[in-house]
């Protein structure tokens, strides 16, 4: 994962999961009946099931996993892991980053959690919930982590947005770093304008005191990219980015070197609405100079749909021939777009384009590039979202590897908890210190009763 973010603003969001979920009702009394509850599935566990609908073989072996609420719906949107807890064990602790209803009185609390997987017991270590000042409504949308202001200890970043009871909402970003016992917030910076921060990401990218922390989301209306700097104890935004359409989101942001300047460059994507269609974006930026130059963009459509970009990343899948900008997304079903840069231009390679299933209802949140299988120089795409099987939302995993044209070693992992699962966020590290890289996938299972829980999943192949 890259980190991602959820497709939707607070208002889009509820319209669109909680519409669901009165549908999720009737098909888990229907679910119940066939006693499906709480089953895993996958291709190699149900073959019967799902083996007409995708003749592919599934790969991944589930490690462990967790599935936690609140008192109500809990939502996990961003995975990440990094070495956040000093110890000699050299293992990497996972962050979940998402929210919880706390009650009425409460709302809904930003969740950021810290785990251990040690290869055989999975360790939720802290938990930390919170409110944007005094927000009602407060989502954590992104996570990521790195020594970002050059002290020698890593921070964590999380980004999203508050809001009060009938107000707009406002972004919001919080950098955070554990103090041996607990998660200590160094700074909660709230932008006044309306708009949500979706993703973090960060490098530096210039070369100076601390590293460039890069959020996109939406500035009132318009898609935006901001570049803060958190450095000896203090906060600025060094400059910004904005651009409009008719509808305008930008979900998702990466920092790789794919090819413009001896820099790295900032990647954004999400979608735009011109003309009365909707289209995937990405764009390109290079902050080599101290400020926001767009090098490219392109819109695309899978299959002349309307297509929605959900998660960006770059990686050489291709060994020995540069790296490839991956953009995934949804238009009914999944897909994943690649460009490449040649000669200063942004082209795109529609022969790799990978789009999946062949038919029924799916989306990809999230795409990012690992070389999980050994044997191999290639790096593999990851992606996460979800498929309807059989009228039910699965979590879906989608690996594949390109070298510019038509996916090969294709392989899938279906599964739900409940009643229906998706899920929104993947990332790729060894988390155990076994010398085998795991996958990380988070997102959501909803159960019989309508209500959410969040659910993480360590894999390896």
């Amino acid at each position: 994962m890259c980190p991602s973010t959820p497709p939707y603003s607070q208002n889009e969001k509820q319209e669109v999961l909680y519409g669901k979920q009165k549908q999720d009702v009737l098909r888990g009394i229907a679910l119940i009946a066939k006693k499906r509850i709480g089953l895993f599935v996958s291709l190699g566990v149900v073959a019967i099931m799902v083996m007409a609908a995708f003749p592919v073989r599934a790969s991944l072996t589930q490690e462990t996993y967790s599935l936690w609420k609140g008192n109500s719906n809990t939502v996990a949107y961003g995975v990440y892991a990094a070495d956040i807890v000093s110890d000699v064990t050299g293992r990497l602790e996972i962050l979940t980053a998402g929210s919880v209803y706390g009650g009425p009185a409460v709302g809904t609390l930003a969740q950021l959690k810290l785990w251990s997987w040690t290869g055989s017991t999975l360790t939720n270590v802290y938990t930390k919930e919170w409110r944007a000042g005094q927000a009602y409504t407060t989502e954590a949308y992104s996570v990521y982590a790195a020594d970002v202001d050059g002290d020698s200890t890593v921070e964590i970043v999380t980004v999203g947005y508050g809001q009060s009871q009938g107000g707009s909402p406002y972004p919001e970003m919080v950098i955070w770093h554990w103090d041996g016992s607990a998660l200590v917030s160094e700074l909660d910076l709230s932008r006044d304008s309306s708009g949500v921060f979706r993703s973090v990401y960060a490098y530096n990218i210039d070369g100076t005191g601390g590293m460039e922390i890069a959020v996109v989301g939406e500035d009132g209306s318009e898609g935006a990219l901001w570049v803060f700097n958190w450095y000896q104890g203090s906060a600025s935004l060094k400059d910004e980015e904005t651009w409009s359409g008719t509808e305008v989101r930008a979900r998702s942001v990466f920092i790789e070197d794919v090819g413009w300047t001896a820099a790295k460059d900032i990647l954004t994507a999400g979608y735009v609405v011109t003309g009365g269609a909707k289209y995937g974006q990405l764009r390109v930026y290079d902050y080599s100079n101290g400020a926001l130059s767009l090098q490219g963009s392109d819109t695309h459509q899978f299959l002349t749909s309307a297509t929605e970009f959900f998660s960006v990343t770059a990686a050489e899948f291709y060994s020995g021939y540069g790296k490839y900008i991956a953009a995934c997304g949804g238009f009914g079903r999944a897909g994943v777009a690649f460009w490449n840069v040649v000669s200063g231009s942004l082209t795109h390679l529609n022969n790799a384009d990978a789009t999946w299933p062949a038919s029924g209802t799916a989306a990809c949140h999230g795409v990012y590039g690992a070389d999980i299988v050994t044997g191999s120089a290639d790096v593999e795409v990851i992606a996460a979202g979800f498929v309807e099987v059989s009228s039910t939302d699965n979590g879906n995993i989608h690996i594949f590897n390109t070298h510019g044209g038509a996916p090969f070693n294709t392989d899938d992992t279906y599964w739900y908890d409940n009643v229906e699962t998706q899920a929104w966020g993947v990332y790729a590290a060894d988390v155990d210190a076994d010398s085998t890289v795991e996958v990380l996938s988070v997102g959501q299972s909803i159960d019989s009763n309508s209500v959410l829980w969040a659910d993480l999943r360590i894999w390896h192949v």
